[in-house]
This record gives structure tokens, C-alpha cells and sequence, in this order.
């Protein structure tokens, strides 16, 4: 019997060493529910300068949504230019000043295929825009100049030798493209 005794208190020993080994989750420091930005399919929403941001695909490709810490909307606007006839954002930022900037690509009032940089003002309002020209732009951020840097490729990396290859670029809403960085070929 002490033989057995003493043979189960060494496995329980090794048992309760064994689950103190197993590796644990730290406990969140903030948790919410944001049920109106998940559907099957979708584009998974970004957090960005403590808002959620989500791009509205679902129900029109335009509309950008951001909602707060504790998953209150506090912004909802169509970001495109005002020249556009029909547009898709693909990804969205948020502003210093709270509001959205977004990029995409549409079909503008003149027929021409356009992909854009857009800003709205914490109202909603699309203050400004700036084409990219043949670059298709995939995330964007706000730099502390209002400038924007935008990750994407270029439309013609693959037909000329000669095209810009890089995938992060710098522009201003007054001057379009001020520079480019990262050439595809070092990271491919």
C-alpha cells in the first residue's frame, strides 16, 4: 500500500507539473462585438488608431465604416471622388483628424478606369483625392504631413522592364506621386 501511494503521489506530482507547462493565452485587455462588419466572404475589417475600420462590400462597395473601441459606429461615408461614376474600395485607413482615407478603383463620369487615394474629413466628406495612375493600391496610411503611403504593385511590372516596380509609394493630394520605394524585385 505504500508502495502505491507513494507511486500515485509521484504521477500526480507529474501531472499537475505538466499542466502548469502548457502554454496560456493572456486575458484581453479590452474585448467588444462588432456582429454588423462579419459575413461570409467579406473583407476582414482593419483596427487602425483605436477605430475598427470596415470596408462595406457587402452591401455597397463604396460606403467605408469605422466604429470605436467599444463597437459604436461613429462613421459612415461613401469614399470616392467627385468626378466618379462607379467605384470599389479595396482598403481603408483612419485620419489623424478621425476621418477615413481609403483607396480603390472605378469607372469615372468621363469613362475612364481610374484607381484613386481618397480623404474624408470626420464628417464624411471626401475633402480630397489623388489618381495613381496604373499602380493598384492593396493598404493606405496618413502620414503626420497628411501626405498618404499607400502598398500595392503596378499595373505593367510584368510587361516592361523599365516600369516602376515599386510596391510602396508616397503622395500628396496637391502634387500626386512624390516618390517610390521597395522595388518588387528585392522581395520577390
Amino acid at each position: 500500500v505504500t508502495l502505491f501511494l507513494t507511486c500515485l503521489g509521484a504521477l500526480t506530482d507529474a501531472q499537475q507539473t505538466s499542466e502548469q507547462d502548457l502554454p496560456t493565452l493572456s486575458p484581453p485587455l479590452h474585448a467588444a462585438l462588432y456582429p454588423e462588419v462579419m459575413c461570409v466572404h467579406c473583407v476582414v475589417p482593419l483596427w487602425d488608431h483605436g477605430y475598427l475600420v470596415h470596408v462595406e462590400i457587402d452591401r455597397d462597395p463604396a460606403v467605408v465604416t469605422m466604429y470605436d473601441k467599444n463597437g459604436k459606429k461613429v462613421l459612415e461615408a461613401r469614399m470616392e471622388p467627385a468626378d466618379a461614376a462607379k467605384v470599389s474600395i479595396g482598403s481603408a485607413g483612419t485620419t489623424r483628424a478621425g476621418g477615413i482615407v481609403a483607396v480603390g478603383g472605378g469607372i469615372m463620369t468621363d469613362g475612364s478606369s481610374q484607381t484613386f487615394v481618397v480623404k474624408g474629413d470626420p464628417t464624411g466628406r471626401v475633402m480630397q483625392s489623388v489618381r495613381t495612375a496604373d499602380f493598384y493600391l492593396e493598404q493606405v496610411c496618413e502620414a503626420t504631413d497628411s501626405t498618404v503611403w499607400a502598398l500595392g504593385y503596378g499595373a505593367t511590372n510584368h510587361v516592361s522592364a523599365q516600369a516602376d516596380k515599386n510596391v510602396l509609394r508616397h503622395y500628396s493630394f496637391e502634387k500626386g506621386l512624390l516618390n517610390s520605394f521597395v522595388s518588387l524585385d528585392s522581395i520577390s
